[in-house]
């Protein structure tokens, strides 16, 4: 499903549980898939909302966001500092690999991750799990930054 039809279908829904959809929200929605590949914080979002929506308040934008968690629509991704960042859920499965020095976050897709996640539900006896797999690690920039500073 591309992106506007995903942003068409989570209005949708918001609207059925009786929501009102403000110009406010509608931007926060597309905030999420503008800035996605990105992993925004509250405050990336905020900002991305405030620059056309300048009255817009950072609870607007947190309730929306948990509105959107609730809904299945967006899932909390923790950087390497702990901090809350956000992603549209996609329906692929996907790792995240998240630098423990500059906090990057880079979706990573792998073709064996469905299978594994079979495995470790079966094993462990659950129904269903969450997609949520973590790597940690040095990006590449951080790794060139750190031996320029021993040379």
């Amino acid at each position: 499903m591309d992106s506007e039809r995903r942003q068409e279908r989570i209005v949708a829904r918001m609207r059925d549980r009786g929501c009102r959809i403000t110009p406010q929200r509608l931007a926060i929605v597309q905030a999420l898939f503008t800035l996605g590949p990105e992993h925004p914080s509250i405050e990336q979002l905020y900002a991305a909302v405030k620059r056309d929506f300048p009255t817009t308040s950072q609870a607007t934008v947190y309730k929306t966001v948990a509105l959107l968690k609730e809904m299945g629509e967006v899932h909390e991704v923790r950087g390497a500092d702990e901090a809350a960042h956000y992603e549209v859920i996609r329906q692929d499965a996907h790792a995240h690999a998240v630098c423990r020095v500059c906090g990057c976050i880079v979706d990573v897709d792998l073709d064996c991750l469905d299978d594994l996640m079979t495995e470790v539900a079966s094993i462990a006896e659950f129904g269903s799990l969450d997609r949520m797999i973590k790597f940690s690690g040095v990006c590449r920039d951080c790794a060139r930054a750190s031996l320029q500073d021993t040379e």
